[in-house]
């Protein structure tokens, strides 16, 4: 029985006969893993007609018999193939995940990429089976293609413990997790034409000579699999190939090219070619692409590769094919808000953009009764995980709830993703939103930096879309190396979402050439930038690249931070010595004023704001006055934070006074003995004779030694002592 059998079989709900069916194909010995690739469809459509469980059942079934006929690295294809369809069967995650550790099994640290990949954690199945795939043919000097760039790259370096990847590029080397790898490449021989272009121009030269219909097929399949000998022309001349060599060469690569049965010369000046890798077209590849991938946001990327293919092929999309696509998705959101499944949304938000392609009216109709009908349309829109649907979403929010359209949007802000906060801004700022309430969201955003990461980054690259009270660069800048930190050294935070938070503040640091870093620089001096080096160094999640970026622009800007100091510690400005003790006291002080203070204050921000006409209200001007002085408190905290250096034993000097230092004293005239001690200014103590380094009296002791005399004006009795003796006070 053939699969289109099967199918209408499954269709009808028969399933108990489409087990049968299905039992007596696999048992047949010519069977393989291939024959699985084929029957994915009739999975597919016992999963559409309600039957998921039963259709997984089928699949780990077909796994346990294949295993015993065939490898685990054999089975894997087939086996991801069914989890793609079946992506909600935790049972067929296990099953595929325990092909992965038994095929690779000679593997160091497979549980850490698994854990990276997030198969068994919740990511989208196809996100991590193209992470598993693409991450484990990866070694030193492989080559990559980007996925959706004429660009390419080569593997320098593959992490055994992280598996981060360090890819060489035209531009430079840069450093990418196991899930961006995947997301931006793909695999290709040595042999592809633009790695031998990029990397082996020698090696180019030669085969265009050699092997002409190698070359035309290599550039072929690179560019959608059809052009012209135009576009072939322009792609080889004047390098490797001289014009005046061309016609010469084109002769002979048209008599080898026949001769493969893969390319199909037709017309004259110029001649159009395909490449026919196999018989299926771009639709019945698009097609079968789309039925495996059972979530709706998957979904949209293939339709989108889909799209940009057919541009790139110079041809119209299918549109039989996008009716196709649009009827599955409207009966999975049907099925979807039956449940009330927050996913709803985003498979109506693919519709729409199916729909949009077929120039259908009212394409957005069904996203805006789904959110006019929603609980919370917010936190539908917040679980949209495909940064390209939120703008769409947010048209949809403002048309189905137009009375709350500036309430809703407000609340979305913070939580966008960053490509999308200026979209947003831009959007609220038409509704009549006013600087003033601008610069409340950005009080919400400052007051929880980690939940409104993106916002953060969104308020330090200059808070497009907006019109607000500009924020100091610095003050940003702090918030944003600070957080950093803190998500290096958290456990408890997601690494999805370290992840998201790193690369989404990377992109905000490197964004036009590093712009407003540095201009956030020429604000502020040498010490101030030494600390911020001296973080950024500290970063290993920002990437090695970024990380030595940013450090060579500050030494541009501040080459005397390379040159030795001679200053002595006590008088350093780019240090701030202080006790653990009291460097722990501060940062539970930054602790209370962003987690208590500054949330207090941004909820009497909205309730007096809630009161009425602004003008005359002087509870909301207070509030406001109250918060740009926390502001300036915390950007004060920070800063000297950011200087903080702990005191050691070993920092303490044992031949004259210094930070650390324990001083005894004896009064000249009347032989009183005292003692002083030198600590920090978060340490200082006057009435336990503990003095902060800094004031201007520590300063006039520092550098003294056992002998000379200093006068005491807060010692009993005041008058000159003499410094009889020296030790530690951190013993």
């Amino acid at each position: 029985m053939d699969t289109e059998v099967l199918v209408k079989l499954a269709a009808s709900g028969n399933v108990k006969n489409v087990e049968e069916e299905w039992l007596s194909v696999l048992e047949n010995e010519t069977a393989t893993p291939e024959t699985l690739l084929e029957l994915l469809p009739v999975l597919e459509t016992l999963a559409e007609k309600g039957r998921a469980t039963e259709a997984a059942t089928l699949a780990w079934t077909t796994i346990e018999m294949f295993g015993e006929r065939f490898s685990e690295a054999e089975l894997l294809p087939a086996a991801g193939g069914m989890l793609l369809v079946l992506n909600k069967s935790k049972e067929l995650r296990q099953q595929v995940t325990g092909l992965y550790r038994q095929a690779f099994a000679d593997r160091p640290n497979l549980e850490a990429l698994l854990e990276e990949a997030g198969i068994e954690g919740g990511r989208p199945v196809r996100r991590a089976v193209r992470t598993l795939d693409v991450c484990l043919a990866l070694e030193n000097g492989t080559y990559l293609a980007a996925r959706h760039e004429d660009t390419t790259a080569q593997v320098v370096n593959v992490d055994g413990e992280s598996w981060n990847v360090v890819v060489k590029t035209p531009d430079g080397e840069c450093e990418l997790g196991p899930v961006e790898v995947a997301d931006q490449y793909m695999p290709v021989e040595a042999g592809d034409y633009r790695i031998l272009r990029d990397f082996h121009p020698d090696q180019l030269v030669e085969l265009v000579e050699k092997d002409p219909a190698r070359i035309v097929i290599s550039i072929l399949r690179d560019r959608g699999n059809k052009l012209d000998s135009d576009q072939l022309r322009a792609a080889l001349c004047p390098s490797p190939i001289e014009p005046k060599k061309w016609s010469r060469w084109w002769t002979k690569a048209r008599n080898a090219l026949r001769r493969t049965h893969h390319v199909d010369i037709e017309g004259r000046s110029p001649h159009y070619l395909t490449y026919h890798a196999a018989a299926s077209t771009l639709e019945e590849e698009t097609e079968a692409e789309f039925i495996r991938l059972a979530d709706a946001q998957d979904q949209y990327s293939a339709i989108e590769g889909y799209l940009r293919e057919c541009k790139a092929r110079q041809q119209e999309a299918d549109p039989k094919l996008l009716a196709t696509m649009r009827d599955s998705l409207d009966a999975r959101a049907q099925r979807m808000e039956k449940s009330q499944h927050p996913a709803a949304l985003a498979a109506r938000l693919v519709q729409r953009r199916v729909e949009e392609e077929l120039n259908q009216e009212d394409a957005e109709q069904a996203a805006v009764q789904t959110l006019a009908e929603s609980a919370d349309p917010a936190s539908a829109v917040q679980a949209i995980e495909v940064a390209a649907l939120w703008p769409a979403a947010c048209t949809c929010l403002e048309k189905a709830l137009p009375e709350r359209r500036v309430e809703l949007l407000a609340a979305l802000l913070p939580l966008a993703p960053l490509s999308v906060c200026k979209h947003i801004a831009s959007r609220l700022a038409d509704a009549g939103f006013t600087p003033e309430q601008f610069d409340e969201l950005a009080g919400i955003i400052l007051s929880d930096t980690l939940k409104y990461h993106s916002g953060l980054c969104w308020l330090w690259d200059g808070a497009a879309g907006a019109q607000m009270e500009p924020i100091r660069p610095l003050t940003l800048l702090s918030r944003l190396l600070a957080l950093l930190s803190d998500i290096k050294r958290s456990d408890s935070i997601p690494r999805e979402k370290r992840k998201r938070v790193a690369a989404d503040a990377r992109t905000v640091l490197t964004a036009r050439r590093f712009e407003r870093f540095k201009a956030c620089l020429e604000d502020v001096g040498a010490g101030m930038a030494s600390t911020v080096r001296t973080q950024v160094n500290r970063l290993d999640n920002l990437g090695r690249a970024a990380r030595e970026d940013l450090s060579k622009i500050i030494r541009r800007q501040f080459p005397e931070l390379d040159v030795v100091p001679t200053v002595s510690p006590w008088a350093d400005e780019n240090v701030l010595w202080t006790t653990p003790e009291g460097l722990v006291r501060k940062q539970q002080e930054v602790e209370e004023l962003v987690n208590v203070k500054m949330k207090e204050n941004a909820k009497r921000i909205g309730e007096a704001a809630s009161h009425g006409d602004l003008s005359e209200n002087s509870e909301y001007k207070f509030a406001l006055e109250e918060r740009d002085l926390l502001r300036a408190r915390l950007a004060q905290m920070q800063e000297s934070l950011a200087l903080a250096r702990s005191l050691t034993a070993s920092d303490v000097p044992t031949d004259h006074v210094g930070v650390g230092s324990k001083v005894s004293l004896r009064h000249v005239e009347s032989g009183t003995t005292a003692e002083i001690r030198f600590l920090g200014p978060w340490d200082a103590d006057i009435d336990r004779h503990i003095y902060n380094y800094q004031a201007r009296f520590s300063q006039s002791v520092m550098g003294k030694t056992v002998g000379e005399n200093v006068t005491m004006e807060d010692l009993q009795p005041p008058g000159e002592y003499q410094i009889v003796g020296l030790d530690s006070a951190m013993a």
